[in-house]
Protein backbone atom coordinates (compact mmCIF):
# COMPACT_ATOMS: atom_id res chain seq x y z
CA UNK A 1 0.00 0.00 0.00
CA UNK A 2 2.82 2.43 0.90
CA UNK A 3 4.55 1.64 -2.37
CA UNK A 4 1.31 2.29 -4.30
CA UNK A 5 0.79 5.66 -2.55
CA UNK A 6 4.41 6.62 -3.14
CA UNK A 7 4.14 5.80 -6.86
CA UNK A 8 0.84 7.69 -7.07
CA UNK A 9 2.40 10.74 -5.43
CA UNK A 10 5.41 10.67 -7.77
CA UNK A 11 3.03 10.40 -10.73
CA UNK A 12 1.00 13.39 -9.58
CA UNK A 13 4.14 15.51 -9.04
CA UNK A 14 5.53 14.50 -12.44
CA UNK A 15 2.21 15.29 -14.16
CA UNK A 16 2.09 18.69 -12.45
CA UNK A 17 5.64 19.48 -13.56
CA UNK A 18 4.82 18.42 -17.12
CA UNK A 19 1.68 20.58 -17.14
CA UNK A 20 3.64 23.59 -15.87
CA UNK A 21 6.36 23.05 -18.49
CA UNK A 22 3.79 22.81 -21.30
CA UNK A 23 1.34 25.43 -20.04
CA UNK A 24 1.60 29.18 -19.98
CA UNK A 25 3.20 30.99 -17.07
CA UNK A 26 2.04 34.48 -16.10
CA UNK A 27 4.41 36.98 -14.51
CA UNK A 28 2.74 39.96 -12.84
CA UNK A 29 4.22 43.02 -11.14
CA UNK A 30 2.98 46.38 -9.89
CA UNK A 31 4.68 49.75 -9.38
CA UNK A 32 3.49 52.59 -7.14
CA UNK A 33 4.94 56.05 -6.66
CA UNK A 34 3.69 59.07 -4.72
CA UNK A 35 4.50 62.65 -5.77
CA UNK A 36 5.04 65.70 -3.56
CA UNK A 37 1.92 67.42 -4.96
CA UNK A 38 -0.31 64.59 -3.73
CA UNK A 39 -0.41 62.85 -7.10
CA UNK A 40 0.57 59.27 -7.72
CA UNK A 41 1.59 56.74 -10.35
CA UNK A 42 0.20 53.21 -10.44
CA UNK A 43 1.55 50.90 -13.08
CA UNK A 44 1.48 47.21 -13.80
CA UNK A 45 2.91 44.68 -16.19
CA UNK A 46 1.74 41.17 -16.99
CA UNK A 47 3.72 38.88 -19.27
CA UNK A 48 2.50 35.53 -20.56
CA UNK A 49 5.38 33.11 -21.12
CA UNK A 50 4.93 29.82 -22.94
CA UNK A 51 7.70 27.40 -23.85
CA UNK A 52 10.29 29.91 -22.63
CA UNK A 53 9.02 32.66 -24.95
CA UNK A 54 6.90 35.69 -24.12
CA UNK A 55 3.61 35.37 -26.01
CA UNK A 56 1.59 38.19 -24.47
CA UNK A 57 1.91 41.53 -22.69
CA UNK A 58 -0.55 43.68 -20.80
CA UNK A 59 0.80 47.03 -19.53
CA UNK A 60 -0.84 50.03 -17.89
CA UNK A 61 0.49 53.23 -16.36
CA UNK A 62 -1.97 55.57 -14.60
CA UNK A 63 -0.93 58.93 -13.21
CA UNK A 64 -3.10 61.16 -11.04
CA UNK A 65 -1.80 64.72 -10.76
CA UNK A 66 -3.15 65.46 -7.30
CA UNK A 67 -5.51 68.05 -8.78
CA UNK A 68 -9.14 67.42 -9.63
CA UNK A 69 -9.54 65.97 -13.11
CA UNK A 70 -5.79 65.76 -13.70
CA UNK A 71 -4.56 62.39 -14.78
CA UNK A 72 -3.86 60.09 -17.67
CA UNK A 73 -3.30 56.46 -18.61
CA UNK A 74 -0.97 54.63 -21.01
CA UNK A 75 -1.95 51.07 -21.88
CA UNK A 76 -1.15 48.28 -24.31
CA UNK A 77 -2.36 44.72 -24.63
CA UNK A 78 -0.74 42.52 -27.28
CA UNK A 79 -0.55 38.81 -27.98
CA UNK A 80 1.71 37.04 -30.45
CA UNK A 81 -1.41 35.53 -32.03
CA UNK A 82 -3.62 38.65 -32.12
CA UNK A 83 -2.99 39.58 -35.78
CA UNK A 84 -2.43 43.20 -34.70
CA UNK A 85 1.23 42.85 -33.84
CA UNK A 86 4.36 41.30 -35.32
CA UNK A 87 6.68 39.43 -32.95
CA UNK A 88 10.30 38.88 -34.07
CA UNK A 89 12.50 36.68 -31.90
CA UNK A 90 16.32 36.67 -31.78
CA UNK A 91 17.72 34.54 -28.93
CA UNK A 92 16.83 36.38 -25.69
CA UNK A 93 15.27 39.39 -27.48
CA UNK A 94 11.72 39.73 -28.75
CA UNK A 95 10.86 42.83 -30.80
CA UNK A 96 7.15 43.61 -31.00
CA UNK A 97 5.71 45.94 -33.62
CA UNK A 98 2.15 47.11 -33.13
CA UNK A 99 0.86 47.50 -36.67
CA UNK A 100 -0.29 50.77 -38.16
CA UNK A 101 -3.96 51.56 -38.52
CA UNK A 102 -5.98 54.65 -39.39
CA UNK A 103 -4.37 57.60 -37.60
CA UNK A 104 -2.01 55.43 -35.53
CA UNK A 105 1.64 55.11 -36.46
CA UNK A 106 3.54 51.85 -35.99
CA UNK A 107 4.90 51.41 -32.44
CA UNK A 108 7.78 49.21 -31.32
CA UNK A 109 8.92 47.81 -27.99
CA UNK A 110 11.43 45.15 -26.97
CA UNK A 111 11.26 42.34 -24.44
CA UNK A 112 14.67 41.06 -23.34
CA UNK A 113 15.12 38.00 -21.17
CA UNK A 114 17.33 38.70 -18.15
CA UNK A 115 18.82 36.27 -15.61
CA UNK A 116 15.92 36.88 -13.17
CA UNK A 117 13.06 37.73 -15.52
CA UNK A 118 12.47 40.22 -18.36
CA UNK A 119 13.09 43.86 -19.26
CA UNK A 120 10.54 45.62 -21.47
CA UNK A 121 11.97 48.66 -23.29
CA UNK A 122 9.48 51.02 -24.87
CA UNK A 123 11.68 51.97 -27.83
CA UNK A 124 9.30 53.84 -30.12
CA UNK A 125 5.73 54.00 -28.85
CA UNK A 126 2.96 56.12 -30.33
CA UNK A 127 1.27 58.60 -28.01
CA UNK A 128 -2.01 57.07 -29.25
CA UNK A 129 -1.69 54.50 -26.45
CA UNK A 130 -1.60 57.28 -23.83
CA UNK A 131 -3.76 60.17 -22.76
CA UNK A 132 -2.74 63.77 -23.51
CA UNK A 133 0.79 64.49 -22.27
CA UNK A 134 1.38 60.94 -21.08
CA UNK A 135 4.51 58.95 -21.86
CA UNK A 136 5.72 55.39 -21.52
CA UNK A 137 8.68 54.76 -19.19
CA UNK A 138 12.04 53.99 -20.75
CA UNK A 139 11.89 50.44 -19.38
CA UNK A 140 10.16 48.10 -16.95
CA UNK A 141 11.94 45.21 -15.22
CA UNK A 142 9.87 42.25 -14.06
CA UNK A 143 11.46 39.47 -12.02
CA UNK A 144 10.14 36.04 -11.17
CA UNK A 145 8.98 35.83 -7.58
CA UNK A 146 8.81 39.62 -7.07
CA UNK A 147 5.48 41.45 -6.83
CA UNK A 148 6.91 44.88 -7.60
CA UNK A 149 8.27 46.17 -10.92
CA UNK A 150 11.31 48.35 -11.34
CA UNK A 151 10.72 51.23 -13.73
CA UNK A 152 13.15 53.60 -15.38
CA UNK A 153 11.94 57.05 -16.36
CA UNK A 154 13.82 59.77 -18.24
Amino acid sequence: MKRYLCCLLIGIVAAGSFATACGAETLVCKYQQTFKDGGSRDAGLELTVQGGEVTGIDYFNAIASGKEGGGYVCAIDAKASDGKSVWTRKKDLTVVELTESAGIRKSTFEIRKSPKGYIVSFVDMSSHYCGFGAEFPVSVRIEKGRKSCRMKFE
